[in-house]
Order: structure tokens, then sequence, then C-alpha cells
């Protein structure tokens, strides 16, 4: 064929077109294909990371807490070690529900009836974190169910009195039952856990124990 009838012939220029555009898209699919994987890989190590914490709660392990005394073991009837507070009742479970075993628990409508019961502890975090709050409460038997007004209000506190997370708690069950309560720090310093009564001020009420903080 003469140069010049080959330089007009365009056939099987399509062909190539759809070549160029072929690789392109699959250039383009692959560089999506990379910031996908980049993202899911961040995305499953977060899941990971969430589902160790969450596994680990369930554990109670007191070692690893924040808080001191959170099983309530080191303590007398009105006073509980590293704890403060207000109308503070420490007793074995046995006592508010029969059969609940001989190990100490905190009675979230204490011995004076004219109080509100208060239980207050400080703890150090030494830097921005995600974590948990993690405990166990139940009715006890003198409260009838259902029961909608006794039970108590969970509170994570900072220096300013001001709460980064609240879980009020109203049990309806003689067994002990878990609960948890995500928090977040922004900053490394001191707070506070704070359990406090609600309901009527009869001394009867629920009770916890296995307070966790992670």
């Amino acid at each position: 064929m003469p140069i010049r009838a080959f330089l007009k012939d365009d056939r099987g220029a399509v062909t190539i077109d759809w070549t160029v555009l072929t690789a392109a898209m699959m250039g383009l699919g692959l560089a999506a294909g990379g910031s996908v994987w980049l993202g899911s890989a961040d995305l499953s190590q977060g899941i990971a990371n969430e589902m160790t914490q969450n596994a680990l709660l369930i554990e109670t392990d007191f070692s690893a807490s924040r808080l001191v005394n959170g099983g309530f073991s080191d303590s007398t009837r009105t006073s509980a070690v590293g704890w403060e507070g207000v109308d503070i009742e420490i007793l074995a479970a046995g006592v508010y529900i029969p059969g609940a075993g001989s190990n100490l628990v905190a009675e979230m409508d204490g011995w004076n009836a004219s109080a509100v019961t208060m239980l207050q502890q400080a703890f150090t975090v030494d830097g921005p974190t995600s974590t948990m709050v993690s405990f166990k409460a139940a009715l006890r038997t003198a409260v009838a169910v259902p029961n909608e007004s006794e039970g108590l209000l969970v509170e994570v506190i900072d220096r300013n009195g001001t709460a980064l997370a609240q879980l009020p708690v109203i049990p309806n069950s003689r067994t002990f039952g878990e609960y948890r309560m995500p928090v977040r720090f922004e900053e490394a310093g001191t707070y506070a856990l704070r359990m406090t009564e609600i309901g009527r001020n009869d001394t009867l009420g629920a009770v916890v124990d296995d307070v966790v903080i992670k």
C-alpha cells in the first residue's frame, strides 16, 4: 500500500481508542482499589481494637482498672477503701438478694432515709483516650417489680464537675446484670466516677458491684 494511502487509512482506529480507554479505566480502578484497601484496613484495625477492649471488659479484671476496690471487698458496713461519699452501705450480696452469695456489694439507697446515697472515686488519665465503664447491678428483693424508679445514676465527671458520660440504671432483675458506658477523655488529668441514688429515699434500692474503668 502506498504511504499516502496508508496514512489516510483509519481502519483499526476504534480498536486503538478502546485499548487506550481500557488501560485508563484499569489505572483508575487500581488507584481506587488501593484507597479502599487502605481505608478498610484502618477500619478493620479499629473494629479489632474495639472488640479486644470489650472482650477484656467482660472479664472483671480489677488489676487493670483505674479504680481501687471496685469489687468492694476491702470495705466495712459504712465505708469502702478508695471510695468517698454520702450514706455508704456495704453488705454481702445475700443480705439483699437471698442466695446471691457472700461477696460485698454497695446498696445505692443506704442506711439513712434522709440522705441521698452517693459513691465517688477519683482516677487519673495520662492523655486523650476512649474507654469503657463496666459494672454490675441488681434490684434487691425488698423492692417490688416491675421497678420503674429505684436505681442509680453513673457519671464520669471532670475536675469542674462536668459530666463526660452519664448512664441511668433502673434494674428489674434479682440477678446481677452487666452494664457498660463508653467515655471519651480529651486530655490528661484527674477525673471521677460518681454513682448517685435514684428513686424513693427509703433505704431500699438497687445494689451494685464489680465497678471497672479500663
